[in-house]
């Protein structure tokens, strides 16, 4: 009996069911979140979409460890989770650090999604120990900018700064490179 393992499939939604309902929500700022510090002492960073002051859908790119990378094969392979979740941003006992940046009114979940898979960023590979969420924020930062959907430069100039940085040490921390693959 052979088994074969089913085909590496990047996006995950949670919960699957409400994957087209995830997409129609409408997006009223966005926050980047740098959660409680990990093992080398960095954080790690992700994006909740503010859906309404008690909910939002959060962005999260996260290594998968066993799927190894295509062009890094000592890294991984990352899973890209969109989360529907009944918080707007996490407990303050997980969140370390929280960068407000408005959106583009009339925005939804789908516009910035759509960026992300218009230009393959869900294809990312992280380095042999699971580092490289922060470049992956940053670089969607940019590109979340340049297609109009932020809207307030200072702020995302904020944002950018923040990921610099251990929280809640405040030490500043150079990001790790991660890749993306074909």
């Amino acid at each position: 009996m052979n088994y074969q393992r089913p085909p590496f499939e990047p996006l995950q939604f949670v919960p699957a069911r409400d994957r087209e309902t995830i997409l129609d929500l409408p997006v009223r700022g966005v926050d980047v979140v740098a959660h409680d510090p990990l093992e080398n002492g960095g954080n790690h960073w992700c994006f909740y979409l503010n859906v309404t002051d008690t909910t939002s859908v959060q962005l999260d790119m996260t290594p998968s460890y066993n799927i190894p990378g295509a062009t890094n094969p000592s890294g991984s392979k990352g899973f890209l989770i969109i989360s529907y979740l009944e918080h707007a941003v996490p407990m303050s006992s997980t969140a370390q650090q929280v960068v407000r940046m408005d959106a583009r009114p009339g925005s939804k979940a789908r516009d910035f999604l759509g960026s992300i898979l218009s230009q393959k960023r869900h294809q990312y590979e992280f380095n042999f120990a699971g580092e490289g969420c922060r470049f992956w924020t940053t670089q969607q930062i940019n590109l979340f900018e340049t297609s109009g959907f932020l809207i307030n430069p200072s702020q995302v100039a904020a944002a950018k700064d923040a990921i610099l940085t251990k929280w809640p040490s405040g030490v500043g921390y150079p990001l790790v490179v991660g890749t993306y693959y074909p």
